[in-house]
C-alpha cells in the first residue's frame, strides 16, 4: 500500500522555482523540463519533469508565460507582422523557413513570434514577392505610423 504524503510535504523548491523562472526567457516548457531532467533535478515527488509538470508549476507560482515574456519585448505575432508587411499570417512561416525573417519559438506547437520587421525587410518581401509600386508605399506608410 502507498503512502500518502501531505502536499505541504512535497512542495517545489524554491531554487526549482527560480530555474524555472529564468529558463522561461529562452526556453519553451519541454525544453526546460528537459534542461532539469538533465541538471539532475526531479519533482517534490521524486519524478523526472515533464512539460505538463512544468506548465502547472509555472502556472502554481504565478509566473509569465514565456509568450508574455516575448511580447513585453515587442516581438509581433505572425498576423501582426504580415498587416506590416502586407501579407498574410501563414505566410511568415515560408519567410523564417526561408531566412528572411527571424522568429523566436514560443511554444511546444511550434508558435513563433517576430521583431517588427525594418523598412529593409519590408522590401525584400516585397522584392521576393514581385510586388512594388502601390503595395510598397501603402505598406511603407504602415511601417512608418505604427512607430
Amino acid at each position: 500500500m502507498r503512502k500518502i504524503v501531505p502536499a505541504i510535504w512535497r512542495k517545489t523548491k524554491p531554487k526549482i522555482v527560480a530555474e524555472i523562472d529564468r529558463l522561461l526567457a529562452d526556453h519553451c516548457e519541454g525544453e526546460i523540463a528537459c534542461l532539469l531532467n538533465e541538471q539532475g533535478w526531479r519533482t517534490s515527488a521524486g519524478a523526472k519533469f515533464t512539460s505538463r509538470i512544468v506548465n502547472k508549476l509555472r502556472w502554481s507560482y504565478k509566473l509569465k508565460r514565456r509568450y508574455e515574456r516575448l511580447r513585453e519585448q515587442g516581438l509581433l505575432t505572425a498576423k501582426e507582422v504580415a498587416q506590416i508587411v502586407g501579407s498574410v499570417a501563414g505566410r511568415m512561416k515560408y519567410w523564417r523557413q526561408l531566412g528572411v525573417l527571424s522568429g523566436t519559438r514560443y511554444s511546444e506547437k511550434d508558435e513563433y513570434l517576430y521583431p517588427r520587421p525594418s523598412l529593409a525587410l519590408i522590401e525584400e518581401i516585397l522584392r521576393r514577392r514581385g510586388l512594388r509600386g502601390k503595395k510598397h508605399r501603402e505598406t511603407s506608410m504602415t511601417l512608418n505610423h505604427s512607430n
